[in-house]
């Protein structure tokens, strides 16, 4: 059993009075099973000003316009210790909302919690009334309403079903929907009454449901984006697309291949560094490099001075 979530809770509505669609927050009936194994998706999109940068149209006033619903994620937001997400050092996510554990509905003797994606601490929430214009996007005056969020899970082990020490629903078939079909409804329910009977009860009730699984994977990334054209190439060469097919392997148990397609991954960015660490880089590079070959030329001078030295005095003596 393997199974993923690149699930949305806000989505899309159409708009009224020819105004343009505008995102509101949806159910989409996962809510609960995801809760019952342990992980709540937010109602809300997680802003972060590490995030992707366009061009803005000059109509705008052009320059570089920050995308704050994109975050971008660097190598300290990523886990990079599971083989396949070794090579991903930086992703650009879209309209990603925050996951929360659910402590008290995992079992952490039998599930293995694997975070997999966080935003950096410089991110907020925009909730509730969503508008995704760029330009009326700001960031919170203070550091206080700024906080880093999860935005990737992976559960791994033996997971108890939903429908353990409950009622299982069963669907009620119409006779609108066995006409369609072009059956006689009162044969019809009297064939699968006669079929029932022929099966023996404790088989019936062995087989309603499972309550324990056999060792899953249970994937929840929570942004239907991360696999829509526009963050993927057609060659699987970005570290998104690379990222994605590397999650498909890992679930697949495939982390041989991952590792192997992490190699060719097109964005490798130089790791952050502090202002003072940038300062002292320049200073080695500026001064120490000269220095180091002056005192390498003064050591091979007095070399050469001492090896003349041997030669004279062995002469001399002569």
């Amino acid at each position: 059993f393997i199974s993923d979530s690149f699930t949305d809770p806000v989505a899309n509505q159409a708009g009224m009075g020819g105004m343009p669609p505008s995102p509101q927050p949806i159910d989409t009936g996962l809510q609960k099973l995801l809760t019952h194994y342990g992980l709540s998706i937010q109602k809300a999109y997680v802003l972060d000003k590490n995030c992707y940068k366009h061009q803005a149209p000059e109509r705008a006033g052009g320059g570089m316009q920050d995308i704050y619903f994109a975050p971008q994620l660097e190598k300290a937001a990523i886990n990079n210790e599971p083989e396949f997400m070794s090579n991903i050092k930086a992703l650009v996510t879209m309209q990603i909302s925050p996951l929360k554990l659910v402590e008290e509905n995992i079992d952490k003797d039998k599930i293995i919690i694997t975070k997999l994606l966080s935003s950096s601490d410089k991110s907020w929430l925009m909730e509730g009334n969503i508008n995704l214009n760029p330009m009326f996007l700001t960031p919170p005056d203070s550091k206080e309403g700024m906080q880093s969020y999860n935005l990737a899970y992976i559960l791994s082990g033996s997971f108890t079903s939903y429908f353990k020490g409950r009622a299982i629903p069963e669907k009620e078939i119409k006779e609108e929907e066995l006409k369609k079909e072009g059956e006689n409804p009162k044969e019809n329910t009297n064939d699968i009454k006669a079929a029932s009977e022929d099966i023996p009860e404790h088989n019936i009730a062995a087989n309603s449901f499972i309550e324990t699984s056999k060792p899953a994977k249970l994937l929840v990334l929570p942004s239907s984006m991360m696999i829509q054209d526009n963050m993927l190439d057609p060659e699987g060469r970005t570290t998104n697309s690379i990222f994605i097919l590397n999650l498909i392997d890992h679930l697949n148990g495939e982390d041989a291949i991952a590792a192997l397609r992490s190699k060719q991954r097109t964005i490798n960015p130089i790791a952050s560094t502090t202002a003072f660490g940038r300062g002292l880089i320049k200073a080695v590079n500026i001064i120490g490099l000269p220095v180091l070959i002056i005192l390498f030329g003064l050591g091979v001078l007095a070399k050469r001075r001492i090896r003349q030295k041997t030669i004279a005095n062995r002469f001399s003596a002569r």
